[in-house]
């Protein structure tokens, strides 16, 4: 998957928000699949899950939180360089990217 994504932002371009951008969307994948494969492994934490909110409440806000964070991502893939990037990422605080380091 990564391969994928690195050689898509070879694909198109050398500049370094494309590297960023697709780098950090591999992590929003992966996470987004440890999401799904827990609730759908784990049944009993997904039930305690339910019980405490509804299941459509819990997949609107898996939504949500995905799209968001592919939106935060991809801002890197709209500004380009590198230095951008990295103001973009501290004008943010990088809380998008410390929940999915933390993640």
């Amino acid at each position: 998957q990564y391969i994928t994504l690195i050689v898509s932002a070879f694909w198109h371009g050398f500049y370094l928000g494309y590297y960023t951008s697709f780098i950090q969307w591999g992590m929003m994948i992966t996470i987004n699949k440890m999401t799904w494969k827990w609730a759908n492994n784990y049944p009993k934490k997904f039930d305690q899950l339910k019980a405490t909110i509804s299941a459509p409440v819990y997949w609107i806000l898996r939504f949500a939180f995905f799209n968001g964070l592919f939106n935060y991502f991809g801002c890197g893939f709209q500004i380009l360089s590198l230095e951008n990037n990295w103001q973009f990422y501290i004008n943010n605080n990088f809380i998008y990217n410390i929940i999915t380091i933390g993640f």
